[in-house]
């Protein structure tokens, strides 16, 4: 095919986890998941980045939305995936795979960037005395770097654009991509997402990680075994840094959700169906997608059946547990029957005798 692919070299052991056909010779790495089926533990970023990766070499990015790409390329990214990891619960391919059209998004974004606008690329944070540095600090935040636009790309960048295949790439790939993003609709389109990430001005310190996972790590890293559950906690756990102090660029919304979160707790108990009072009423009850200091990638629908299927598993595992019992049961009424049989059939040849 023309897709830049991946090759592998490995042999073939079939193994039927998660909805796809794997291979692999050596042993798979184990990613946590939680109730929502988002990654946990250790293991969680650098599943992701291998995601990011396979997505990056796998799937040709001459198809303009995740949707219409042939389910072969999202074949081979699973397949590769779990050839290499395997989770603690099985069949989650549907939930995992909705982070991957963001994946998409962002690669062709830094294609933009990087290959067609030519801008330079900014170095990893780096550790310092064994800390490591947060990701969601970015460099450009002190000399407001973070709030300029995008500058349109010109006609002689996109010219130029052309011959800059990146290796690896087929070259009508390549073109057919340029092709697509000169378009006025994906212009329209790339300038409303660009519009809309550059009024997001709050910062978190998560990094790469969703808040499940930091709670996870919370627990996990330290002797404090309670992490907050509700959602507002959770939101202003995620701006705080190791040290306790607030992210410079969160300060007054943390303190605006301190505020509205006290306010909420003097009035008592609501019958609310809104996961956070607090965070609604400082940024308002608009937002479509996912959850505030929970992920982006489960919304309140999906946390109610999340719920629901934890309270069906409980619930399932308590009459399972009658069951065995009331089992248990018989088979030692069905052992005394066999016993006392037995003991009754052993004297009787004594009896007889004896009469």
């Amino acid at each position: 095919t023309m897709a830049h692919q991946q090759s592998t070299n490995s042999c073939r052991t079939s193994s039927q986890q998660n909805g796809a056909t794997s291979y692999s010779t050596t042993e798979k790495i184990l990613v946590e998941l939680d109730i929502a089926g988002m990654p946990i533990g250790k293991n969680a970023s650098p599943f992701v980045t291998q995601a990011g990766e396979l997505i990056r070499n796998h799937i040709p990015i001459n198809h303009k939305d995740w949707r219409v790409v042939p389910q072969k390329y999202k074949d081979d990214v699973w397949n590769t995936l779990m050839g290499e990891y395997e989770f603690n619960v099985d069949h989650v391919r549907s939930i995992i795979e909705t982070k991957f059209p963001q994946m998409f998004r962002r690669y062709k974004s830094d294609l933009r960037k990087y290959v067609i606008r030519g801008e330079p690329r900014k170095k990893a944070p780096k550790k310092r005395s064994g800390v490591e540095v947060e990701e969601s600090e970015e460099q450009g935040e002190k000399n407001g770097e973070g709030d300029l636009p995008e500058p349109e790309i010109t006609p002689e960048q996109w010219e130029a654009a052309k011959l800059k295949v990146p290796d690896g790439m087929h070259h009508v790939i390549w073109l057919e991509f340029i092709e697509n993003e000169r378009t006025t609709a994906t212009i329209k389109r790339n300038k409303k997402n660009s519009k809309s990430r550059k009024a997001q001005k709050i910062r978190h310190t998560l990094g790469r990680q969703s808040y499940i996972n930091k709670a996870y790590k919370l627990v996990r890293d330290s002797d404090v075994k309670v992490v907050p559950e509700e959602t507002t906690d959770k939101w202003l756990l995620g701006h705080q840094r190791k040290d306790g102090s607030v992210h410079p660029s969160a300060l007054e919304a943390h303190s605006l959700v301190t505020q509205a979160k006290e306010k909420n707790k003097e009035m008592g108990e609501s019958n609310t169906s809104l996961v956070s009072p607090a965070l609604e009423d400082v940024f308002g009850c608009t937002r479509k997608d996912g959850i505030r200091g929970y992920s982006s990638s489960v919304s309140k629908k999906h946390r109610e059946i999340a719920a629901i299927m934890k309270f069906s598993l409980q619930k399932q595992d308590t009459l399972n547990e009658i069951r065995l019992q009331q089992i248990e049961s018989q088979v030692g009424m069905l052992v005394g029957n066999l016993t006392s049989v037995q003991g009754q059939s052993d004297t009787a040849p004594y009896l007889v005798g004896m009469a």
